[in-house]
């Protein structure tokens, strides 16, 4: 997967799929000559074939079940295939929706799978029981493991299995679509 890579071309950003295998290439370039009709058809095959197989494979990972913390399994649950002109670009986690303390997915979601330094540092003012105000200092990052590189539940099983997974049906349905369009 490290063979498909973002780069630049006369100030606008573009895919760089000239090392991906060649049933890629000649998707990306079936797929961004489809119609706005096609292009909504593969987008619905695509996702009912991929996000039901991808949450599964989130959420019976390791990592997402051992550790205790439900965060890593509603993330897996967030996951959204995203395209430019037909060709999928990626995967997408998180969402705006409100957990019980007020943060969002979004918000969480980075802390909990890279981990934090634990060294980050909160002082407020509180009154005590007797009446008198006085500063509390408090570390704020101790909820979270310690950082990991490569992440702990989306990265590994990204790479692993849903990947190759995305690619193979993406490229399917493209070719489907394609046979279905021109026959």
């Amino acid at each position: 997967m490290s063979s498909i890579r973002r780069g630049t071309q006369v100030g606008a950003a573009y895919l760089d799929i000239s090392d991906a295998p060649g049933e890629f290439r000649l998707a990306a370039v079936a797929a961004n000559a489809l119609t706005p009709e096609l292009r909504k058809a593969l987008n619905k095959r695509v996702r009912s074939r991929v996000i039901p197989r991808a949450i599964s494979a989130y959420s019976t990972s390791t990592g997402s079940t051992s550790t205790g913390n439900r965060l890593p399994f509603t993330t897996a649950r967030t996951v959204k295939v995203t395209q430019r002109s037909g060709v999928v670009t990626g995967l997408k986690f998180g969402s705006a929706k409100r957990l019980a303390g007020g943060l969002t997915i979004t918000e969480a979601l980075r802390p909990v799978e890279f981990g934090s330094t634990g060294r980050d540092y909160v002082t407020y003012r509180r009154v005590s029981v007797r009446g008198r105000p006085h500063n509390v200092r408090r570390r704020t990052t101790t909820a979270f493991a310690p950082r990991r590189r490569d992440g702990r539940v989306i990265w590994p099983v990204t790479y692993d299995t849903v990947a190759p997974l995305v690619l193979t049906e993406w490229t399917q349905a493209v070719y489907e679509l394609t046979r279905e369009g021109l026959g």
